[in-house]
């Protein structure tokens, strides 16, 4: 319960175009922690093959 009020409490205080460029910035961020594992992941395996 107290969850739901402090989230609408954020929706209420927070516009539109600034609850979307947060969304867009959460969403870049996470493809980059997934292209930044995925290349450190692949770097490991083609270590592992050499030695």
């Amino acid at each position: 319960m107290i969850l739901k009020r402090s989230w609408n409490a954020f929706w209420r205080k927070v516009d539109l175009p600034a609850a979307m460029v947060f969304i867009m910035a959460a969403l870049a961020g996470v493809g980059v922690a997934v292209l930044v594992s995925s290349a450190l992941d692949r770097r490991s395996r083609s270590n592992r093959r050499r030695s």
